[in-house]
This record gives structure tokens, C-alpha cells and sequence, in this order.
């Protein structure tokens, strides 16, 4: 699947690794462009909305950053997420927040 705007290579694919997403979410970007990929992103679910949340928490947006610690704070694995998950445990304790799920 082409995803255009990722890099500066027309050939590169989105892989689901999220190093696309973080480039859409980056704060260079323009606001309405970053709450448009996160509100893709968020709606996405599983660690997609998880890894799309902890990005922007450090965003310069006050508003944009809200959102994105109430994703962080009401996230919740879905059947895509391996119950004991390293990286569902990892992002939200890198932001300085804990899910008593993980």
C-alpha cells in the first residue's frame, strides 16, 4: 500500500511500524494536518491509537496534547494486542503514565 507524503521517496510503503504516522504527527506539521492524522490514527485503535497518543504528548498544541492523554489514559488493548505486550507496557510508561492493564 502506497502512503504518499512519507519520506522523501515516492516508492516507500506504509508497513504499520508507525515511522509514517510519527512523520504526519511531527509538530512542523500544521495543526489541522496532525489532529486529521490523529483523529485517523485514534480511530484506528489498538496500538496504531496507542503509539499515535504517546507522539503527540509533547506536542505543542495545548488542546492536541489533551486529547492525546485522555487517548493514552482511556486506551484499552484490542484482540490485535498480545495480552503481555511489551510495547503496550513500554509507550504509556515512556510518557510518564501507567495502564494497570500492562
Amino acid at each position: 500500500m502506497r502512503w504518499p507524503g512519507c519520506g522523501s521517496s515516492t516508492s516507500r510503503t506504509y508497513d504499520g511500524s508507525g515511522s509514517c504516522s510519527a512523520t504526519r504527527l511531527a509538530a512542523g506539521r500544521a495543526r489541522h494536518a496532525r489532529v486529521a492524522a490523529f483523529r485517523l490514527l485514534d480511530a484506528r485503535g489498538g496500538l496504531v491509537r496507542l503509539r499515535a497518543a504517546v507522539a503527540l504528548l509533547d506536542d505543542p498544541d495545548v488542546k492536541l496534547r489533551g486529547w492525546a492523554e485522555r487517548s493514552v489514559r482511556q486506551w484499552h488493548p484490542t484482540p490485535d494486542v498480545p495480552l503481555g505486550s511489551e510495547e503496550a507496557a513500554a509507550l504509556p510508561a515512556r510518557a510518564g503514565l501507567s495502564l494497570c492493564r500492562y
